[in-house]
């Protein structure tokens, strides 16, 4: 990686955003504050329109501007945004995405402005879910700031906790790590653990919701506090006795409440407990660090959400025998995974492939038919094949005929097939 490359990475969240940054001159990367000289590291996600609509403001001074009785405040925008509502200020309709879009521009002015550090060269965004139409937008958004597809990725949070936790010191990960996210929208528990005897490791991660057990208005009485300890308590206690945890991390505003009584000493026994706000944007700006060309996580294929479980292969014949195409790999983001490639049929009904785990080790083959394809000769049709993601799970295999030259028009035929992959895993 070159000395002078910049990389960021911004999380994104319901409640507070942060920034982080790294270059080749520094040890690891560090959150930025919005204020020079002070720690200031959480950016409230939330807009102000004065009644005139010459300001707006963002962040601190929004919320500081929101205290008045002049103007509007704008919050809840990741909510807004998946329930694809519009905002009126002053006699302006503003689309959900809109206002994200104004957000993340603060973002990269305060980025730019910080230390005058300039525009990276790297991005990571991570927000806590990864939804088909938040990801075009913050891809789009991305692209407007002047970034190229290659040098930036959206992950979920839970794939930020990988990265920040798989670049900590080893001892730290020598068997499962743990982490419990609580906060105003949700309570979350992730775990994940190295499958070592694997080439390429497996990194295996199990998450669990307890929003609906412990949701946060628990923290509003002195009975809520302690019936959310004796919730944590009971499910610590039977999820350590059954796997051993080497390191414990507890993110979000509900772990700075004073209730953790009786679970707190529990988790503390035998093992390493951090506490913090940034562990997602560090996590992403380690993820950022790999577009940049760090290679600490080639050899491991991530398990977790947002990732495909499968290799997808197509069957080719060459030299008279069948080989095997790789067109989409394991463990690549669902909305970037995909291939395409054009072959030329010999008589052939049907396009197969491969779908195999290297995860489970199982694999299943499964089939596009031709029918509804002219009939020609031998070796006389080409036919375009694409493989893509509708979602984490359901892969799309396209198969279209392109005709042979002037020989041959296409007759714009496309047969498709949806395949659910944990139907066949």
């Amino acid at each position: 990686m070159e000395k002078n490359v910049l990389v960021a990475a911004i999380d994104f969240a319901e409640d507070f955003s942060q920034i982080c940054y790294f270059d080749g001159f520094m040890r690891e990367p560090e959150s930025m504050s919005t204020i020079y000289n002070d720690k200031r590291y959480l950016i409230p996600s939330v807009i102000w329109f004065d009644d005139d609509g010459k300001r707006v403001c963002y962040g601190d001074e929004a919320v500081k501007c929101g205290k008045s009785d002049k103007g509007m405040m704008i919050e809840n925008l990741i909510e807004l945004f998946d329930k694809n509502e519009t905002v009126s200020v002053n006699d302006i309709e503003y689309e959900s995405g809109q206002l994200i879009e104004k957000y993340f521009s603060h973002m990269f002015k305060l980025i730019r402005e910080n230390k005058d550090m300039g525009k990276p060269r790297y991005v990571a965004v991570t927000i806590e879910n990864l939804e088909e139409r938040m990801i075009s937008l913050l891809y789009d958004i991305l692209k407007q700031e002047g970034f190229s597809k290659e040098n930036v990725c959206v992950i979920s949070h839970g794939e930020a906790f990988l990265y920040y936790g798989l670049s900590r010191e080893k001892e730290l990960f020598a068997n499962d790590v743990v982490m419990f996210d609580y906060n105003r929208t949700y309570f979350k528990y992730r775990r994940f653990n190295i499958v070592r005897n694997r080439h390429p490791q497996i990194i295996d991660t199990v998450e669990k919701d307890f929003t609906k057990d412990m949701p946060y208005s628990l923290m509003e009485s002195e009975a809520g506090r302690k019936n959310a300890d004796s919730v944590l308590s009971e499910f610590v206690k039977a999820e350590f006795r059954t796997h051993i945890v080497s390191t414990v991390y507890l993110a979000g505003s509900g772990f700075y409440e004073e209730w953790m009584q009786q679970s707190m000493p529990f988790i503390c026994s035998r093992r390493r407990v951090f506490k913090g706000y940034n562990l997602f944007v560090k996590g992403a700006c380690y993820a950022a660090m790999e577009k940049a060309g760090c290679a600490e996580y080639k050899d491991m294929i991530f398990k977790c959400g947002g990732r495909t479980g499968a290799d997808i292969k197509l069957v080719i014949k060459h030299n008279g025998s069948d080989k095997e195409l790789t067109l989409s790999k394991a463990g690549t983001n669902w909305y970037e995974a995909g291939a395409k490639t054009d072959c030329i049929t010999d008589g052939d009904t049907e396009v197969r492939f491969i779908i195999d785990s290297p995860i489970s080790g199982i694999s299943r083959n499964v089939s596009v038919d031709l029918s509804g394809f002219p009939k020609r000769p031998p070796k006389t049709t080409r036919i375009g094949i694409t493989v893509g993601y509708q979602e984490e799970n359901k892969c799309i295999l396209c198969v279209e005929d392109k005709g042979f030259g002037d020989f041959f028009k296409s007759s714009g035929v496309v047969n498709r097939k949806v395949v659910d992959i944990k139907e066949y895993l």
